[in-house]
């Protein structure tokens, strides 16, 4: 890491220790439990629309047996795709905080700062 971007990194670090009124040494534990924090929301988020994926299939099982259409199914297919597509993508990106989260509070930083 450059000088430039550790001096960049350091004055972020006080400016919003300064506008919180504490100092910086009290600011990096709180990153730090934020990387948990989305890790473990972006975890829960999965397991809710995997949840509700699973709900959504087993009713529409039910409604295709009783004669709709089954265009619903194809619509209701797609957006679930979707919406687990993007879970996945966020947990790939969030969940590797769990397992260094100083660095991933580091990184967070430094795209702050750029």
């Amino acid at each position: 890491m450059d000088k430039e971007a550790i001096e960049a990194m350091t004055q972020y670090l006080d400016k919003v220790a300064e506008k919180i009124g504490t100092g910086t040494e009290h600011i990096w534990p709180w990153l730090v439990r934020q990387q948990y924090v989305e890790a473990v929301f972006s975890l829960a988020l999965l397991i809710v629309v995997c949840c509700a994926i699973g709900v959504g299939f087993v009713l529409w099982r039910k409604i295709t047996n009783s004669g709709v259409a089954e265009v619903l199914g194809v619509f209701l297919g797609i957006f679930a795709m979707v919406a687990l597509v993007f879970c996945v993508i966020n947990c790939l990106v969030e969940v590797p905080g769990i397992f260094n989260p100083e660095y991933h509070a580091l990184m967070d930083i430094l795209g702050k700062v750029k």
